[in-house]
């Protein structure tokens, strides 16, 4: 005769969830698996996970992270900021609200692109694809396209004699 299971001692909330200590934050497949993803550097994907981690779904988009909040993940201040701009640039994290250090000090708010903001919707921006970055012979990397065989002085002469 199988053991007849014990009710949980667990409390429930008014909304009928359980009421927990325990925090998950995790990052879905689709961006764990994206090349974008995979191409960044690891305090990059550090700071994405610690931004996940204040993530609770229903303040996506006011989850405060300050240059200051990576010394705890054994950041410098300069390579959390350096971080922080990467994240964002690929489309991992969006900054909602920039923060102030003047009167108040105050850290910026970011959200994760992947979950919805408020009532709208998620952007994934991080899909978005990359603008096609070409090389010129000079070895100058340009993305709109022109083209440097002598450097930039010959480039504006072309421009002025035309």
């Amino acid at each position: 005769m199988p053991k007849a299971w014990k009710k949980s001692a667990r409390a429930i909330r008014p909304d009928g969830r359980s009421v927990s200590s325990k925090h998950f934050a995790g990052v879905p497949d689709r961006v764990w698996d994206h090349p974008k993803f995979q191409r960044l550097p690891s305090n990059a994907k550090v700071v994405i996970f610690a931004i996940t981690r204040r993530n609770f779904a229903r303040n996506n988009g006011q989850i405060a992270f300050a240059v200051r909040d990576g010394e705890a993940l054994g950041l410098g201040r300069d390579a959390t900021a350096r971080a922080l701009r990467e994240a964002e640039a690929a489309g991992f994290i969006a900054a909602v609200t920039r923060g102030t250090f003047t009167s108040k000090r105050l850290a910026t708010e970011w959200a994760v692109t992947w979950q919805k903001v408020g009532k709208e919707p998620a952007t994934d921006a991080y899909r978005v694809a990359e603008p096609e970055i070409k090389h010129s012979p000079a070895g100058r990397t340009t993305q709109s396209g022109w083209t440097d065989t002598k450097g930039p002085s010959a480039s504006l002469q072309s421009v002025q004699t035309a």
